[in-house]
């Protein structure tokens, strides 16, 4: 903990909860989560974004280089959202069932491929 301060501190009573949920989130995505408390709430402090953080195109998040590997030091950082959901796309394929058969297509960012089978 921060020197001096509980977790149940009313000022750390929020962040610690966000912290913890954090966790929780990463490991339902199979995502290892190797911050502790201390760690995270640093990271969000540098950047100076803390009171702007959320889920909204216009909020900011804490990503992973590559949207890959651990939730640890050295391998995130903190970045718009929508930006997030971007890179997170990047590579990653897309399935569209049309009729009785499945086809699984490449896309980009911006693009939509649809097939007719």
């Amino acid at each position: 903990m921060l020197k001096g301060q509980s977790p149940r501190s009313n000022e750390l009573r929020i962040p610690y909860r966000r912290f913890n949920a954090h966790k929780c989130v990463a490991k339902q995505r199979g995502v290892s989560f190797n911050l502790t408390f201390d760690e995270w709430f640093a990271i969000w402090q540098a950047s100076g974004k803390w009171e702007m953080r959320g889920y909204g195109s216009d909020k900011y998040c804490m990503s992973r280089v590559g949207d890959l590997g651990a939730y640890e030091k050295g391998n995130v950082f903190i970045q718009l959202h929508s930006a997030n959901v971007s890179d997170a796309m990047l590579g990653k394929k897309k399935t569209y069932v049309t009729g009785f058969t499945k086809r699984i297509l490449p896309t980009g960012i911006g693009s939509v491929v649809i097939e007719k089978i």
